[in-house]
């Protein structure tokens, strides 16, 4: 699936934007620009990334007290090129529809979570041990004060850690893929997450208390 293997780059001219997903899980991020820019909407291949990305990085690891150094970024036809001094990137673009992920996106939820973001990250990957290598499913029991993180095999045992959080909402447990919330929390640099829920079986949203920059969403399964 084409379509999905790639992200979606977007620029409207006040900000830039980035979208991935499988069809279970999506993440967003995006950035306010300090100038008006130029409109573009493409989808570009994952091997298209990993060189941007490793380019990237260069030019963070070579940031100087005068600021970070630049890329310059343009499309023609069907190709994206990337030119930083004198080197320049070409980039074979997906000629695909992208789903329309704003649907995807809840706009509101019933419950939201105040969570310290390591804390949850440490428990999640000591109780997904057991969970099983198909799914990698845990169980999240959120009430008032506590969060009560589960999971159960019956080839290996059972594991369960528990923290304090801050909810506004009624209780409400939920199964999610461990790792699907793993690759979230540690995108993420804040201290504490704010995990938005309506119910059961509907997406579970991970995003920085207050902030939408960055955005995870990740669908739940039965457990």
């Amino acid at each position: 699936r084409p379509h999905l293997a790639g992200a979606r780059f977007e620029a409207d001219g006040n900000s830039l934007r980035m979208v991935t997903t499988d069809g279970h899980r999506l993440s967003k991020a995006e950035k306010t620009l300090e100038e008006q820019g130029s409109k573009l909407s493409i989808l570009i291949p994952q091997k298209g990334i990993v060189e941007l990305r490793r380019l990237l990085d260069e030019i963070r690891a070579e940031k100087t007290p005068e600021g970070m150094g630049t890329v310059g970024l343009g499309r023609q036809g069907s190709n994206l090129f990337v030119q930083r001094d004198g080197t320049i990137i070409a980039v074979k673009l997906v000629d695909a529809t992208f789903p329309p992920y704003s649907q995807v996106i809840p706009s509101s939820s019933a419950r939201k979570a105040r969570v310290a973001r390591a804390e949850l990250l440490d428990a999640l990957r000591a109780v997904s041990v057991v969970a099983s290598d198909r799914t990698s499913g845990v169980k999240l029991q959120f009430s008032k004060n506590k969060l009560v993180i589960s999971s159960e095999n019956p080839d290996l045992g059972a594991g369960q850690d528990e923290m304090a959080i801050e909810l506004q909402g009624s209780d409400l447990t939920v199964g999610f893929n461990s790792k699907y919330v793993i690759a979230v929390l540690s995108a993420l640099p804040s201290e504490d997450v704010s995990i938005e829920l309506s119910g059961e079986l509907d997406p579970g949203v991970i995003r920085m208390p207050d902030v939408d920059d960055c955005v995870g969403v990740i669908m739940p399964m039965r457990i």
